[in-house]
């Protein structure tokens, strides 16, 4: 399906494929291991580009561990709290802590607890097995060896931090 208009057009891509003319999609491993995050204590997961390029968009694999917002409500990605209006909660950054992932028109951005860095992602729950964020808008341009940061919300806010 393709919306048009005057001046530029929208696809919508089939599974494998991406951006604006829906270019088969041609993952890059950014680590050789795995890459831990923790949900509280400034305990961000750390992982740098192989080689300089554009980055259209980061996708997460779990292999296990969880990250919990409250006893009992541990999962993958987020949080299950009942109350919690938006429950995705793993963000990209650069390595000085501004966030590049999720884009900011998803985030919840309201209430207590610092919640206003959940968000929803369309074909996700806090337990998905993938975590694949939506495109950039532009292409980020990357050096090799550039340096990104997995947080969880709240500590990424420093809510609960040692």
């Amino acid at each position: 399906m393709a919306l048009y208009s005057k001046d530029d057009y929208y696809c919508e891509c089939l599974e494998g494929f991406t951006g604006k003319h829906c270019e088969k999609v041609n993952w890059i491993q950014m680590t050789p291991s795995s890459v831990c995050f923790g949900a509280t204590s400034d305990s961000p997961g750390t992982f740098a580009t192989p080689s300089s390029g554009e980055v259209i968009t980061f996708k997460l694999i779990h292999l296990n561990g969880q990250v919990s917002c409250a006893p009992g409500y541990n999962t993958n990605w987020g949080c299950t709290w009942p109350d919690l209006p938006a429950n995705m909660g793993t963000h990209i950054t650069d390595s000085n802590k501004n966030r590049l992932l999720p884009k900011d028109e998803v985030l919840f951005g309201g209430g207590d607890c610092n919640n206003n860095l959940y968000y929803s992602l369309p074909g996700h729950t806090p337990d998905s097995p993938e975590l694949l964020f939506d495109n950039f808008t532009i292409p980020l341009h990357v050096a090799a060896e550039q340096q990104f940061q997995i947080w969880f919300a709240e500590d990424l806010n420093g809510l609960y931090g040692v």
